[in-house]
């Protein structure tokens, strides 16, 4: 399942990134992402079963990208435990990712409170994601066209965001591989 599940996504990877390489070749705007950002790294991401389980396969084939996570865990964990503003956030967030028979979509007034609180994703080091080639679709489909600045939980602009979608076929196909009923629960990252 994994090697099928990953090969799609690979797929949808690479179509993505030809899609973002013809909007940047118009000259519309420039996408001011770059390696070693990370800034989008704090907002709250949840994926579906299948996804969880692709990258559970890969954390134990990935020795160094298990001790980033099994670090970045801890370090993530103690902040919900020594502040209750964050456990509250993050508690009423939970409540939209468990197993439902109708998907839910949280608030966008969740998501800014729990990128306010600059708790960075588990799967970051050093600005890098560790998960990088398995990393949720969410997070290869959203570019910055705004400066760096005003990504910033504290900043006075919203930034303007690039959403590319992603190839409904392939979206398809990952969907039929994995059991129907990994859909509907969602774990947060």
């Amino acid at each position: 399942f994994t090697r099928q599940y990953r090969h799609l996504l690979e797929l949808i990877f690479n179509d993505i990134k030809v899609k973002v390489g013809t909007y940047t070749k118009s000259g519309e705007r420039s996408i001011t992402c770059r390696k070693g950002c990370g800034t989008c790294c704090y907002q709250f991401i949840s994926v579906d079963l299948s996804h969880a389980l692709l990258i559970a396969d890969y954390l134990y084939i990935n020795d160094k990208a298990m001790q980033v996570f099994l670090t970045g865990y801890d370090h993530w964990l103690s902040y919900f435990e020594n502040n209750p503003k964050a456990a509250s956030v993050f508690k009423n967030l939970e409540e939209y990712t468990t197993e439902a028979a109708v998907v839910r979509h949280y608030s966008q007034e969740l998501c800014t409170d729990y990128h306010k609180l600059d708790i960075p994703c588990p799967f970051l080091c050093k600005g890098q994601c560790s998960i990088y080639a398995v990393r949720p679709v969410v997070c290869a489909t959203y570019f910055s066209l705004s400066p760096v600045e005003h990504c910033q939980a504290d900043s006075d602009f919203p930034p303007l965001i690039l959403q590319i979608t992603p190839s409904e076929r392939y979206l398809r196909r990952m969907a039929e591989l994995a059991n129907h009923r990994w859909h509907l629960h969602q774990e947060s990252l």
